[in-house]
């Protein structure tokens, strides 16, 4: 068996050297990200959304509280007054 020269023993090797230069381009960029100005609002908007879902929550607790000990009570007057209210306002 006769082998003419060795081929392909570590084909990678010359592969990576002759892309050498081509890292040294590659690792002297930057990337940059900009945010525009719409998402910057749509940003703060969810976060002030967030931030009113937990007062929210906080407040359907504490009524769930005084519900189960049986501590809360709704002025019948006032219930009245917001149903009227409610009824006028889809007339």
């Amino acid at each position: 068996m006769k082998i003419q020269g060795v081929y392909g023993v570590n084909p990678y090797h010359k592969l990576s050297e002759g892309n050498s230069g081509k890292r040294t381009v590659a690792a002297n960029r930057h990337d940059q990200l900009q945010i525009s100005n719409e998402a910057k609002q749509l940003l703060a908007s969810q976060m002030e959304e967030s931030k009113w879902d937990a007062e929210r929550a906080e407040k359907l607790q504490s009524i769930q509280e005084r519900v189960d000990a049986g501590t809360y009570h709704i002025s019948t007057e006032e219930l009245a007054k917001r149903m009227q209210f409610l009824i006028k306002e889809r007339n």
